[in-house]
C-alpha cells in the first residue's frame, strides 16, 4: 500500500447493498471541492454497490461478510492508519451526511463525525 500525505484526509463509506446510492454519494463527496480521498467499504454486500462505488471514483474495500457499520469503521480506520492519513470523515452512503459547502476544506476540518485516526497507541480490534 501506498502511503499517502499525512494531512489528507480520508471520507470512510461504509456500504451494505447500497448500489442505487453509492455512486452519486461518492461523486457528490468527490465534487465538494476538497482534496478528500473516497474509501468505501462494502460491508458483505449481495448487489453492485462495489462496482458502482469504483466506477463513481471511490477506493473500495471489500469485506467478505456483513459486520456491521461498527466493523465496516474499523476496517476503514486500520486502513487510514496503514496509509497515514491524519483525519477521517465518515459519510452514509445512502448520502444522508455529506460535508457541504460550509465545510472548511483542511485537515483540521472538525464536525461530530470528523475524528483523528487511531494512532499506535490505539488498538483496534478486528475479530
Amino acid at each position: 500500500m501506498e502511503n499517502h500525505d499525512s494531512t489528507r484526509v480520508l471520507v470512510i463509506m461504509p456500504a451494505w447493498n447500497e448500489a442505487e446510492s453509492v455512486g452519486d454519494t461518492v461523486r457528490e463527496v468527490l465534487g465538494v471541492g476538497c482534496p478528500y480521498d473516497v474509501l468505501v467499504v462494502n460491508d458483505g454486500s449481495s448487489d453492485a454497490t462495489a462496482e458502482v462505488a469504483a466506477e463513481a471514483g471511490a477506493t473500495v474495500l471489500n469485506l467478505p461478510f456483513n459486520l456491521g457499520v461498527g466493523g465496516a469503521m474499523r476496517a476503514g480506520f486500520k486502513y487510514a492508519k496503514r496509509l497515514g492519513y491524519s483525519r477521517v470523515i465518515q459519510v452514509d452512503a445512502d448520502g444522508s451526511m455529506i460535508p457541504g459547502t460550509s465545510a472548511r476544506c483542511s485537515p483540521d476540518w472538525s464536525t461530530p463525525t470528523s475524528q483523528s485516526a487511531p494512532d499506535s497507541r490505539t488498538k483496534v480490534n478486528t475479530r
